[in-house]
């Protein structure tokens, strides 16, 4: 689902000097030095659900704090999760009501941490690091936010 995004992250975490530690400041200057290059490919489809719009990288009191912003199209999302679920008599409202239980959100949000997780295991190394992903969605869904990681969470991921 993320793919393309995580590629772009990849890339700016391997060019950085690998024999030094990867700090939460040279990737928050990586990404802001090749920010216009970013910004000119986006917005970029990244699913027929999800399209990426923007990308923000902001190095303060000794955090970067990364912040991806997305839009959904929930017909197209809505559908996907009928045919997921193998229930397409279920209307939009009870699909809305689902998605946005705890338990929805307690998916969803594991889903899409784990997608950054597998396509770029390096940003989950980095402990000054916060990683946001902000969607914007049409009716009947709301907006919503997904921390994908916390300043201060490392993973040894692979």
């Amino acid at each position: 689902m993320l793919k393309n995004l995580i590629v772009f992250s990849l890339l700016i975490i391997f060019s950085l000097d690998s024999s030094a530690q990867i700090s939460a400041k040279r990737v928050c200057q990586a990404i802001q030095e090749n920010s216009n290059e970013t910004l000119d490919q986006l917005p970029m489809r990244i699913d027929p659900v999800t399209t990426w719009y923007s990308i923000v990288a902001i190095y303060a009191s000794g955090t970067c704090h990364l912040t991806y912003s997305y839009s959904i199209n929930t017909k197209a999302a809505f559908d996907f999760y009928k045919e997921e679920l193998g229930s397409p008599e279920l209307s939009d409202q009870e699909l809305k009501a689902a998605i946005e239980s705890g338990e929805g959100k307690a998916i969803m949000k594991q889903t899409i941490t784990k997608s950054f997780e597998r396509m770029s295991p390096l940003l989950f190394k980095i402990k000054d690091l916060r990683i946001v992903a902000d969607y914007e969605a049409d009716q009947p869904l709301e907006p919503f936010q997904i921390v994908i990681k916390e300043k201060g969470q490392v993973k040894n991921l692979r």
